[in-house]
This record gives C-alpha cells, structure tokens and sequence, in this order.
C-alpha cells in the first residue's frame, strides 16, 4: 500500500521483497548515508593493514555491484526525458572544455569531477529507481536517525579532541541535512519522543556547524509540515500558519530570546564548537550578513551582462573569482547565458511543482517536500546546481511523472 493508493506490477516488480534481496532499498540506504555511516566504515577499513588498501573502491563497487543487481532483477526502463537529462549534462561539459579551454582545469579537477559531477550521475539514477511507498520513507527515517547518531558520536570522539571542527564544518552539515529533514519527516509521521530527539540533535549539530543555509531549510521545511499537520480545511491551515509564525515574532522580541542564544553559544564555546550563526543571531545580523556574497554577485551579474546570450559555459565563473556563484540562479545564468539558463531553472521548478501537485501518492509528496526545500532554499543561500539534491529531485520527480501518466496507480477500493 502506498498513501492508500498501490503500483501496478510492472513498476514495482514483486510489491513484498525482503529487504536483504532488494537493490533499491540498498541502493537508497547506501545514497543517503554514504556521507556519514558508510565513509565511517570504510575508514575503519582503510586502517586495517593489507585490505585497507582496496577501500577507495569499496564504495563505488557497492553503486555498480547494486545497479547491476537492479537492472538484472528489473530492467532498465528509461524514457526519452530521462536520457535527455544525463546527454545534457555530459554535452554541457564537453562543449564547455571544448568552447571555452580555461574552465576545463576546473571541471576536470579532481575534487570538482569525482566529488561534485560524477556523483550527480549516481544520485539521478538513485531518484529514478526509488520505490516511493510506506516500507522506503520508514527505512529512510531510521536510517538518517541513525547517520544523525553516528555524524555527531564521530565529531565529539573523533574530531573535537584534535581540533578539526573548523577543517570542513559547513561541508558537513550540508552532508547530514537530507538525513535530518528525513529523521523530522519520520518524526511528524509517527509522533514518538525518540525520533524527535534525534532530529533535535541534529538541528544543533547544524547551527553548530556555523553556516546559515542548512538552518534556513530545516526552518522552511517545519513551517511547511507544520501547517500541513494541521487536520483543519485550507483556511485553517492558513490560520494555523499565521498562528505559527506570530509565535516565532513573539520568542524574537521576547525576553527569552537573547539569553538562549547567550546560553547556547556558551555551551558551544565550551565544546569547541563553531558560534557564527549564534553570533549573527544575537548581533541582529543574521539575515542581513551577506559574507562577502554582495560583492560576489555585482561581479557575476556583470560578467553575465557582458555575455547575455551564450554564458560562460560549465564552470564558467570559476576563472574570473575561482569558485562558484553561490546563487543557483545566478550560476545558471553565467553557465548557459540568460535565456537557456532561465528556461532550465523554469523547468526544475515547473516539474518539482507538477509532481508534487498531481501525485496521488502521499509519499512521494513527502518526499518531493524534502528536496524541493533543500534545492530551492539552499540555491538561494550558496546552492549549486551541480550537486546531489539538485539530481535526485530531478530523477525522482521525471519518474514520478511517468508513473502519474501511464496511471501506475490505480485506486484501492480497500483502503
């Protein structure tokens, strides 16, 4: 059963697979903890003299050893869309090494291909073939518990005794976010203490991790699934939004406000961990602090000014301030010009949206909810296009809209 609705055979195979012998189940688990449990795992292996040697392959063998157990137990079932994104993208570097030479260093180096392109590829295919029903949102649930678990026990044992909090803090909490907004999902929808605790920690590994996006997103995202809680009609759920957000302004203005932040950034300060955010909370700065974006984006739109038309290719904007453009949109703009660019970032938005309005699987709305707030909300904060969440949501929005076309699912009289 999936949200009272059900797949037709030929979508979901056999609908009761036992988990061990599921490679989408497997394939998903591995996507969305690779960042934190798996990497852990094959860092333990890695220390082991004699086999830690084949633990760089550790974890693509387990992509292909799964894909290939998926398209052997499944088949390979793509359409024309689907193709279309993977040729665009592939078409898009190789034309912009080939039209414009000096972003070919930055696109084929090593960290920006393998640990930025590359996995993108790997993610499209994880949203295409996600079975979206009840068993899937629950082992996702408990498995971000878990990755939650596991990411901070890692940084209070490992790395806060030999100080490398400030290494790669806001990497990290961009890694552990989908596994957060996934624990509060599972939260909402079995209403138990644990789960809630778990999410809650994880929201402060977040702000103490000292970057603004990832708190932005968790903020959006409870707002939203707060107001859709809500058992009343349309104008109570607008109510209770209202409600919701008067409560917010009053614990602003409130008494209660400062001292909180005070008390936390004390007992970060005592841990050793990072208090940006708390700092630009309690100095009133939080949302107008730009950290140098402001000058950043009079130079993009000015380069995009420039070259209206055609951009400056993939990477484009890497040898003029040697990183990205911080704005999805703005990147965008810069890589394919103006015209394409916008038509692009149309179509990501008009597909999430289509999918998430016409599905009538409650699951897979959960799930369009999640990375419809991590995209959009973290492409305004510093989001690029190019990474993970942006190619999940596309593949698993294009499935779903295949699914809800060719009427995979059909109404239970029984439910």
């Amino acid at each position: 059963m999936i949200g009272g609705l059900k797949y037709r055979a030929q979508d979901s195979g056999k609908f009761k697979i036992h988990f061990a012998t599921d490679p989408r189940l497997l394939l998903v688990l591995l996507a969305f903890c690779e960042k934190n449990v798996v990497r852990y795992i094959v860092l333990i292996i890695s220390m082991i003299p004699i086999i830690g040697i084949v633990s760089n392959f550790i974890i693509p063998t387990a992509y292909i050893v799964l894909l290939l157990a998926y398209f052997q137990k499944y088949g390979a079932h793509v359409s024309i869309k689907e193709v279309s994104v993977v040729l665009f993208v592939f078409f898009a570097i190789l034309a912009s090494c080939v039209l414009y030479p000096e972003n070919a260093k930055y696109i084929l180096d090593s960290n920006n291909f393998w640990n930025t392109i590359f996995p993108c590829l790997r993610y499209f295919i994880v949203g295409l073939i996600i079975l979206p029903d009840k068993k899937t949102l629950d082992i996702l649930g408990k498995a971000s518990c878990v990755a939650i678990i596991v990411e901070t026990l890692f940084v209070i044992i490992y790395m806060m005794p030999r100080g490398l909090m400030r290494s790669d803090d806001m990497s990290r909490a961009y890694q552990i976010l989908p596994n957060v907004l996934f624990a509060l999902n599972y939260s909402f929808n079995k209403k138990k203490f644990v789960p809630w605790l778990i999410s809650s920690v994880g929201i402060i590994y977040c702000i103490s991790m000292g970057t603004r996006g990832p708190i932005a997103v968790i903020l959006v995202y409870l707002f939203v699934r707060i107001i859709q809680s809500s058992s009343l009609r349309n104008w109570g759920k607008v109510f209770t939004g209202i409600i919701t957000a008067g409560i917010g302004y009053f614990f602003l203005n409130s008494d209660w406000y400062l001292p909180s932040l005070r008390f936390l950034r004390t007992q970060f300060l005592h841990f050793g961990l990072s208090t940006r955010v708390l700092d630009l909370a309690i100095n009133g700065t939080i949302a107008s602090h730009l950290s140098g974006r402001d000058e950043l984006y009079e130079v993009v739109i000015r380069k995009i000014s420039e070259r209206p038309y055609l951009g400056y290719g993939v990477y484009g904007e890497w040898p003029w301030i040697g990183w990205s453009a911080h704005n999805m949109a703005l990147e965008m703009m810069a890589h394919y010009g103006v015209i394409l660019g916008s038509i692009l970032l149309l179509w990501l938005i008009v597909i999430s949206l289509k999918s998430y309005i016409k599905t009538p699987n409650s699951i897979s709305k959960e799930m369009i909810l999640i990375w419809m707030c991590y995209v959009y909300v973290r492409g305004i904060f510093g989001g690029s296009y190019l990474q993970f969440g942006v190619f999940f949501m596309i593949g698993f929005c294009l499935r779903e809209i295949r699914r809800i076309q060719n009427d995979y699912y059909c109404k239970d009289s029984k439910s």
